[in-house]
């Protein structure tokens, strides 16, 4: 897995890119088909970290019809 581009958003945290590819042995045989995975992964701060296992969540009633 490699890790192309990499954004630091100021107290929200880190957001980078990434693929995982089939090894190949030329440059010419690496084709989308070659690409297993691809994605962007979050890693928050610290104080959104704490923040978010903060959050406490409630079943709301989605009745729609009765509204």
């Amino acid at each position: 897995v490699k890790e192309a581009f990499v954004v630091e958003a100021e107290g929200l945290g880190v957001f980078s890119t990434y693929i995982q590819a089939k090894a190949v042995d030329t440059l010419e045989e690496a084709t989308e088909k070659t690409i297993k995975k691809k994605g962007v992964r979050y890693r928050p701060t610290k104080a959104m970290e704490t923040k978010l296992n903060q959050i406490r969540f409630q079943k709301a009633n989605l009745d729609v019809e009765h509204l």
